[in-house]
């Protein structure tokens, strides 16, 4: 299709109603994982993942399902604590009090 001066777009774009390739796959995922079955099976594998390799299946299944404002924080060796970004950085009104109070000019 060869460009035409005063149309801005390449098309109309996407038909009403229809699907992407990711939503109908998301479809069919959902479908699968809607059977017991498959549920088990899936339970039975992360069972046996997690008791393979503890800190492989942390970072690779646990941590993606952590929201992105939620840290972990040594407290001591060996204990964790899950701490959010908000408590974990000041605040940026907090910040600046802290930058007058130390450069007074």
């Amino acid at each position: 299709m060869q460009f035409q001066s005063g149309h801005n777009s390449p098309g109309p774009g996407r038909p009403r109603g229809s699907v992407s390739g990711r939503a109908r796959a998301l479809q069919i995922l959902d479908a699968l994982m809607a059977e017991e079955a498959n549920l088990e099976r899936l339970r039975a594998a992360m069972q046996a993942s997690l008791e393979a390799n503890p800190m492989r299946f942390f970072r690779q299944i646990i941590m993606p399902l952590i929201p992105k404002d939620v840290v972990l924080k040594m407290v001591e060796p060996g204990e964790i604590k899950w701490v959010s970004l908000l408590d974990t950085f000041p605040l940026a009104e907090e910040r600046k009090r802290r930058l007058a109070e130390n450069n007074p000019n």
